[in-house]
């Protein structure tokens, strides 16, 4: 079982190329240290399955809260 995370982003901005969200401080960005699917990229990838990322700018502690997210 994994940690306990937030389960839910704020969707800032999008369009056919981008997506901006607003990342939660607590909520993993990418899987990892023992965060699977609760992290923003599984959460985004719920709603948006056809959401592929090309790019994270610098990687984001856990409990960073942070805006920016780029899809193709």
């Amino acid at each position: 079982m994994e940690p306990a995370a937030p389960q839910s982003f704020e969707l800032l901005f999008e369009d056919p190329h981008l997506l901006a969200v607003n990342k939660p401080s607590g909520l993993p960005t990418l899987p990892g240290g023992g965060f699977l699917e609760n992290t923003l990229l599984r959460l985004v990838q719920k709603q948006h399955p056809q959401a592929n990322p090309v790019h994270l700018p610098g990687r984001r502690p856990r409990f960073a809260q942070s805006i920016d997210w780029k899809f193709n």
